[in-house]
């Protein structure tokens, strides 16, 4: 889906076609790639 849409899988809308469990699954991504770079910027600096 996000390779149609040509976006990243966190920026996906119902537009897109992310709807119903495909937009839960989007909001899970972007919260687990806002975890992921905190973690990452702790532990460069």
């Amino acid at each position: 889906m996000s390779m149609e849409a040509k976006k990243s899988i966190f920026l996906l809308k119902p537009a897109d076609g992310a709807i119903g469990a495909h937009f839960q699954a989007v909001l899970k991504c972007d919260e687990h790639f806002e975890a992921l770079t905190k973690k990452i910027l702790t532990k460069a600096i």
